[in-house]
């Protein structure tokens, strides 16, 4: 095999889960280690689609999640850091809050560990820069997650639509993605080994409340009707522009085969009354 291990796995990083190739691939005895940082709802998805590689570190700062990655022979660490200085661990799957993605991110490439993350890659410009500068100072791979770029239907329309067989695209219609707002939630207690501060992270620390730490789930809603989880609150997510919208907009860009390009603006439709621009109704 004329081709290293570093371009193999770069080529692996087209598709849409996190792929890390068995180093028996290259001859070698072992396969490549895997580290999660944040084993939520989303990593148990990566854990069990994924093929090529072998899970053996998982770092929460909610000690429940772990007693199962405990129990099944994984290092367990409530600090992401500790997993990172790990040197056996090639690889890391982050799987974290949309406001947790940049900084583990920056620190795995440091410590030269190869990255998928989840989309949105990170909710600003200036953290999405530092992200690219990490991984290319240190020569690591770095993918981030978007499925739809897997998923047939979407494959086969974007391809039918480079290859012009609808004529000159000249304008796009999109979802109107709605955007996260404030939080108000009110002051609960703070359950046994969650580390509250540390999910808190870079933003202004507010007290604990469930229904901004878990996800949307369940069909939790607020009095407006307005789903419920820490994807519908700023500063933690962009709300459905970087949920949904994160795949909805790089299909666009996809499908006119701009992805070396824009978008370098979006602009929600505020004139739209407030239920289609949440996606909620109104009393």
């Amino acid at each position: 095999m004329s081709m290293t291990r570093r371009s193999f796995l770069a080529a692996a990083g087209m598709t849409a889960a996190p792929m890390f190739i068995p180093r028996s691939a290259f001859g070698a005895n072992d396969r490549i280690q895997v580290g999660f940082i944040g084993v939520g709802r989303r990593a148990q998805d990566h854990i069990k689609l994924v093929e090529g590689m072998q899970g053996v570190a998982a770092a929460d700062i909610n000690t429940a999640r772990l007693t199962k990655f405990k129990d099944k022979g994984w290092k367990v660490y409530t600090e992401y850091r500790e997993l990172l200085a790990d040197p056996s661990i090639d690889a890391v799957v982050i799987a974290t809050p949309d406001h947790w993605h940049a900084l583990p991110s920056i620190d795995a490439c440091n410590a030269g560990k190869d990255v998928y993350v989840e989309k949105p890659m990170t909710l600003t410009i200036r953290e999405g820069r530092l992200m690219v500068e990490a991984a290319r100072k240190n020569k690591r791979i770095v993918q981030v997650g978007s499925q739809q770029r897997s998923t047939p239907p979407n494959v086969i329309s974007c391809k039918f639509i480079r290859e012009g067989k609808l004529g000159a695209i000249k304008e796009v219609h999109s979802a109107n993605y709605p955007s996260p707002w404030d939080c108000d939630l009110p002051e609960e207690t703070v359950p046994d080994g969650l580390n509250w501060d540390a999910w808190c992270g870079q933003t202004q620390p507010r007290p604990y409340n469930k229904d901004l730490y878990l996800p949307r789930a369940e069909n939790r809603t607020d009095a407006k009707g307005r789903p419920l989880g820490w994807i519908s609150f700023r500063p933690y997510s962009g709300g459905e522009m970087t949920g949904w919208g994160a795949h909805g907009l790089d299909m666009i860009q996809w499908a006119l085969g701009m992805d070396n390009s824009g978008p370098v603006e979006i602009w929600a439709d505020m004139d739209a009354p407030e239920s289609a621009r949440f996606g909620f109704s109104i009393a």
